[in-house]
């Protein structure tokens, strides 16, 4: 992103990127994903007074590639509850219905309403009435106007926009 006013990367920086990535993509895909799917379970803690959190994968991923967040959630006692969405080629319609199973669930052991955590900017679309756009842990923007929200995130990191179909339906709070 040329605007970015980050210094560019050194070529020493590109090597290490791509080095980190060789070594970590075997890890997550050969063994993460296909062999630890559960090796981290859903953590429930009733009447905890803590928000829970819904961590939600991206494309081709599943549950996995959450085991050391959901790690660290557990050793704070933040109970969760983490998807796979399959099947993974799957309809987006069909994702929507694990994340409101997801959120409900865990809205019913806590209390309260859950956070998504998520990357994913249609899931986030579909999926979510509010979001809150963090950057180095400050809140950006935060609000009820989901694609608005989205749409200045993507303008603001040289993101492509996204191509929408349809009004949204929006889930039940």
């Amino acid at each position: 992103n040329r605007g970015d006013p980050a210094p560019r990367a050194s070529v020493a920086q590109h090597v290490a990127a791509w080095w980190g990535e060789v070594i970590s993509a075997p890890k997550v895909f050969c063994w993460q994903q296909p062999f630890r799917t559960q090796a981290v379970p859903d953590f429930l803690t009733p009447d905890s007074g803590l928000r829970g959190v819904v961590p939600v994968h991206g494309f081709v991923c599943n549950r996995a590639f959450w085991n050391p967040q959901m790690r660290r959630l557990r050793g704070r006692g933040i109970p969760f509850i983490s998807v796979t969405l399959e099947p993974v080629f799957g309809s987006i319609d069909h994702y929507a219905d694990i994340i409101d199973a997801a959120v409900t669930r865990l809205q019913q052991a806590t209390g309260r309403a859950p956070v998504i955590v998520a990357h994913s900017m249609a899931q986030i679309e579909e999926t979510c009435n509010r979001v809150i756009w963090l950057e180095k842990g400050q809140i950006v923007r935060a609000g009820d106007d989901v694609p608005g929200i989205i749409d200045a995130y993507l303008a603001a990191t040289g993101g492509e926009p996204l191509v929408r179909e349809g009004p949204k339906t929006p889930l039940t709070p």
